[in-house]
């Protein structure tokens, strides 16, 4: 279940930097 957890809160953190920054480069490098 941590796993779980840890795992939906990464997902909300990307969704997030996202929003926030639209171009994706800044997220993946």
């Amino acid at each position: 279940m941590n796993y779980f957890f840890i795992l939906i809160s990464r997902g909300r953190l990307c969704l997030y930097q996202l929003s926030l920054s639209p171009p994706p480069l800044k997220i993946f490098n």
